[in-house]
């Protein structure tokens, strides 16, 4: 089955060769990052560390990233002496990683491509004592060789949604090898840690360890610095009625922005904060507001307090911005993308709206919903009586938003059970 794997994945990279040789030839970013992708170029080092080898931390993108900084805080904080590298397969995952983690790891890179040559250079390059996998990302090369050279690999905070499951199922016989290459799975819930043993894994590996989202340290915006941020975008005089819609993406915008021109018949003083997930939509979205008739600008724009909808075109925007909202609504839910995080909004005793999709957050809304803070809205007509209901009743979006924030609150403590599970391979 490696056979055939490493044979279908060297054919598709022959023939996508064009593509990279256009993006090489263009983008110089791309350039850098694609000569660690091919272990043509070191991984930066942590200096001032005594230990030589490092434990690797791998996040896939910005989710990702973000669900493994009390990780590695605590890591940190319990092993100063051991190297931290740490690696993202995304652009904005490295964004993100550069932002969040500072200089707690050495310089974030990018995952080698599953190349069995490629794999071994760079293992070879870094040398890890441990590797850490956050959520799923599995290439079968680079956990195979992780087995051979007697590497502990590890996967915290995983998470199976359904459409993944169905693909990786229909794989079981090769999954059960790729799988056996883990030391320990630990899962977020205990359907993805069933998902994950009926897709082969060694039962006596795996292990609920909960979701490390809920151990984020998101920051409460008080209300002086809500006004600062409303005074930002123009809106503090005459104070806006702000809803924030948060992590869309395409085929949601449209859903979204005809939901609210119709609020502004009713509120004619409300305002949108809409924040596309992904940067290349930036402007396809300023776009989209503009073609609605509304008036609209990025927020990177000068400040015009007359406007209606600000575009969130900064990354590591978004959680600051959820304080100043009525209510919130998470997107990628409303579409097949399986959703998103809701606990930046729950952080911020935000109301939260999101739709039927949320399969890659399946644990997360279920509990929302049953504890009050969460609602789904499946099309326009729901987002808008929705928003419409927590416009006209203040209190009713307050009490809501405290029963997301409890939720957040009350689920914490999946920090622990990983690092427990780590500290076998450490001490």
């Amino acid at each position: 089955m490696y056979l055939a794997y490493n044979i279908c994945l060297f054919v598709a990279f022959i023939l996508t060769f064009p593509f990279w040789a256009l993006r090489l030839l263009w983008n110089g970013k791309f350039r850098r990052s694609f000569k660690v992708r091919l272990g043509l170029k070191g991984v930066n080092r942590q200096s001032g560390k005594e230990d030589s080898r490092p434990i690797w931390i791998h996040a896939l993108s910005v989710g990702e990233v973000l669900s493994s900084v009390a990780l590695v805080k605590a890591l940190t904080a319990r092993y100063p002496k051991i190297p931290l590298v740490f690696s993202t397969s995304t652009e904005t995952g490295q964004q993100t990683a550069l932002k969040a983690l500072g200089n707690l790891v050495s310089e974030p890179f990018f995952f080698p491509l599953d190349l069995f040559y490629v794999v071994k250079k760079t293992l070879a390059g870094i040398s890890p004592r441990l590797f850490v996998l956050i959520e799923t990302d599995l290439w079968p090369n680079f956990l195979r060789e992780l087995k051979t050279r007697g590497i502990p690999a590890i996967l915290v905070n995983g998470r199976m949604s359904t459409s993944s499951f169905k693909r990786y199922r229909a794989f079981r016989f090769f999954m059960k090898q790729v799988l056996f290459c883990f030391q320990a799975i630990g899962m977020q819930a205990p359907l993805y840690a069933r998902r994950m043993v009926e897709m082969g894994a060694p039962e006596d590996k795996v292990f609920v360890g909960g979701n490390l989202k809920f151990d984020q340290e998101h920051r409460y915006v008080e209300q002086p610095e809500r006004d600062e941020i409303l005074r930002s975008l123009g809106w503090h005089s005459p104070r806006k009625r702000v809803l924030v819609a948060g992590s869309t993406h395409a085929g949601e915008e449209e859903i979204i922005f005809g939901a609210y021109s119709r609020l502004l018949q009713d509120f004619p003083d409300a305002a949108l904060i809409a924040a596309p997930r992904n940067p290349e939509r930036f402007e396809p979205v300023h776009h989209l507001a503009l073609g609605q008739g509304l008036r609209c600008r990025k927020l990177s724009d000068p400040v015009n307090p007359a406007d209606q909808v600000v575009v969130v075109d900064r990354i590591g925007e978004l959680s600051r911005l959820y304080s100043v909202g009525e209510a919130a609504f998470v997107g990628g839910s409303m579409v097949q993308e399986g959703g998103h995080n809701l606990l930046e909004a729950a952080a911020q005793k935000k109301s939260i709206l999101f739709g039927p999709y949320m399969d890659d957050f399946q644990e997360m809304a279920e509990r929302m919903v049953e504890a009050g803070g969460g609602r789904v809205v499946s099309n326009q007509e729901e987002l808008f009586q929705a928003w419409k209901s927590f416009l006209e009743s203040p209190s009713l979006a307050e009490r809501t938003g405290e029963m997301a924030y409890q939720v957040w609150r009350t689920n914490r403590g999946a920090l622990q059970n990983y690092l427990r599970c780590l500290e076998r391979y450490l001490n």
